[in-house]
């Protein structure tokens, strides 16, 4: 019997050969139709794509291209959590800080601060990390009370 694993994995498997290779497929313009395929060895056979990726680790684990402009292929694929794939989208911020590169979700994940205060700071207020890092929630609320404003 097959687990839920393998019934995972082999949905992702049809799945992603469905957007690489049939035009009637809603995601087809997003894969196929701007060049990305699935290299032959997996197209042809799913216990090859099973033997060369393995089973999904979870039922939250979906196949994921670690180079978004890449293929369905051996060295360019993973299992990988939603929260992982968001990570990995081309419409990311990464942000640079002390020779750090992360996505802006990640920052103010390690800073300790809601993302809505991290994207306020550095994409509305034009803050560096350095004064995002070093300003507290409380202190920025505080401050914008003082001044009867947004800071």
């Amino acid at each position: 019997m097959a687990s839920l694993n393998d019934i995972k994995a082999y949905r992702s498997w049809r799945m992603a050969r469905a957007r690489c290779f049939n035009p009637k497929n809603n995601r087809y313009p997003e894969y196929g139709a701007r060049g990305i395929t699935m290299c032959s060895r997996w197209a042809n056979s799913f216990d090859t794509f099973l033997e060369d990726l393995g089973d999904a680790p979870s039922s939250k684990h979906s196949i994921e291209r670690v180079n978004n402009d890449g293929n369905y292929e051996p060295g360019n694929c993973r299992w990988a959590t939603n929260t992982e794939q968001s990570r990995n989208k081309t419409t990311n911020v990464l942000i640079t800080h002390n020779g750090q590169m992360r996505t802006m979700a990640e920052w103010a994940e390690v800073l300790g601060i809601p993302y809505k205060t991290m994207h306020w700071r550095y994409t509305v207020k034009g803050w560096s990390m350095t004064k995002i890092a070093d300003t507290t929630v409380r202190e920025q609320w505080n401050n914008t009370a003082k001044l009867g404003r947004a800071a």
